[in-house]
């Protein structure tokens, strides 16, 4: 503390620093908050199982950040990324119903019938639940935006 060693019993006092190893104790980082396209072949995890980059290693941001939702590795487009876990919390969690747009590219045709589908809610068998209904509109022969 200060300079002097630490010893048992001691009391710190507004405006004294603490220093572990060098490190400064209790200092927080400056909130970051980047917007970053995500380019294809990208992963939007944090670990290394994928042997594909990951978007932490892409970003090469000096700062420990992490991205706010996902993208699969063969999409690209805008992905938040932040070191402030409760702004992740607040986004991610599902009961606040916060929107979130696609514009998809498909291999097959978009028929009405597939964007009355994608509309009434998608089930997912690995997950075993039904995605929220959304609004779909066909954008092209292969291509749909949802939100």
């Amino acid at each position: 503390m200060d300079g002097t060693p630490a010893a048992v019993g001691m009391k710190i006092t507004e405006g004294q620093s603490v220093v572990c190893d060098g490190i400064p104790v209790g200092e927080k980082d400056a909130p970051v908050l980047l917007a970053v396209n995500k380019p294809r072949g990208v992963v939007c995890t944090t670990s290394g199982k994928d042997r594909a980059e990951n978007i932490v290693e892409f970003i090469g941001y000096p700062v420990r950040i992490y991205p706010v939702g996902r993208l699969d590795k063969d999409s690209e487009g805008l992905l938040l990324m932040t070191n402030q876990g409760d702004l992740v919390n607040r986004i991610m969690r599902a009961g606040n119903r916060h929107e979130k747009e696609y514009l998809v590219k498909t291999d097959q045709p978009v028929t009405e019938a597939f964007i009355e589908s994608m509309s009434a809610g998608v089930y997912l068998k690995e997950l075993d639940v039904t995605t929220r209904p959304c609004r779909a509109e066909k954008q092209g022969s292969a291509s749909f935006a949802s939100c």
